[in-house]
């Protein structure tokens, strides 16, 4: 039997929208996206 995963986020407090969730979501996603990149860019130039 498997536990059931830990949620990546919980909402404490208010009662947000499916649509303010999925603004949420796409903000996380694009700085998570931009720091790989930056990663990338680093290690990159560093081996150039």
């Amino acid at each position: 039997m498997t536990a059931e995963p830990k949620p990546f986020l919980q909402v404490v407090r208010g009662d947000p929208t499916p649509e303010e969730i999925a603004a949420l979501v796409a903000v996380l996603t694009a700085r998570v996206a931009a720091a790989a990149a930056a990663a990338t860019r680093a290690v990159s130039t560093a081996t150039s």
